[in-house]
């Protein structure tokens, strides 16, 4: 109903994701309630998505989120050490063939707390909690999992928001892969799908 009344969605790239089997989907992070809407509505499989709870301030916001989050099967955690828990999480649902959303800028674009971010156009760096998650999944399962790439592109008019969402090839980790050169990739990747 949130995306139906507030958005015009469009889409492409959908058809590079697997009808079953693991699946990390690795997005840009812009708006902090219409980007997981739009995931949880237009992807052709129900996503997990991984969710932070290091700005949720006091006790029972935090306990609310997570007993939410625990029902729903979203991984949650924090920064830092704290992430350890949702990167586990995540990992045990690739393992059980499932496809699992991530925004690795950790911080949105549009965000109600404030942005982090110096521009709309701008991105954080990317944090590397998603490819721990897939390395976990592959040693426990010895298979691979496929990497998603997922721009967001938000134009905003008179009638209100237009949002494109685009998802890339995949990539994968391998036995020599260089973990900060495919941080890089990723995050080139992923800006290119958002323009």
């Amino acid at each position: 109903m949130l995306v139906a009344r507030n958005l015009r969605v469009t889409t492409d790239g959908f058809r590079n994701l697997p009808e079953e089997g693991p699946a990390l989907l690795v997005c840009r992070y812009f708006h902090y309630l219409y980007d997981p809407a739009v995931l949880l509505e237009m992807l052709p499989r129900r996503p997990h998505l991984v969710i932070s709870l290091t700005r949720l301030r006091g006790t029972w916001p935090r306990a609310i989120a997570s007993s939410t989050a625990s029902l729903l099967e979203w991984p949650a955690g924090g920064a830092g050490l704290e992430a350890r828990p949702a990167i586990r999480a995540g990992a045990a649902l690739l393992e059980r063939g499932e496809m699992v959303a991530v925004f690795p800028e950790g911080a949105p674009t549009i965000d109600p707390a404030g942005s982090r971010k110096p521009a709309v156009d701008a991105y954080l760096p990317f944090g590397g909690g998603f490819l721990t998650m897939a390395a976990l999944a592959q040693r426990r399962t010895g298979g691979r999992v496929p990497m998603f790439p997922v721009g967001f592109k938000y134009v905003r008019d008179r009638e209100g928001w237009t949002v494109r969402v685009r998802i890339g090839t995949p990539a994968y980790l391998g036995l020599r892969t260089h973990r900060r050169a495919l941080l890089e990739e990723f995050s080139a990747r992923v800006q290119a799908l958002s323009t």
